[in-house]
């Protein structure tokens, strides 16, 4: 049991994010092309997240983050298909 409290309002995950919001329009390849440049961003914190977790022995937190790793590759592979 970690016996940390979960965030649970906007303001505490404003101040826990490390994706900026795009101050401008931006044109639809714009858009990808920062869509898949934040998937990639997200998908580097997963994996040091998963060492972290790792060496901790909490082999089924490192899975859950694989997975999530998986999916946010996957679609930032998609997205650059379409750059």
């Amino acid at each position: 049991m970690l016996k940390i409290k979960a965030p649970g309002s906007m303001q505490e995950f404003l101040k826990r994010t490390t994706l900026c919001e795009a101050d401008n329009e931006v044109s639809g390849n714009e858009m990808i092309a920062e869509l898949c440049r934040d998937r990639e961003a997200i998908s580097e914190e997963i994996r040091l997240h998963i060492e972290e977790a790792t060496n901790l022995g909490d082999h089924g937190t490192a899975d859950l983050l694989i997975q999530q790793l998986r999916q946010h590759e996957m679609a930032a592979w998609m997205l650059r298909s379409h750059l």
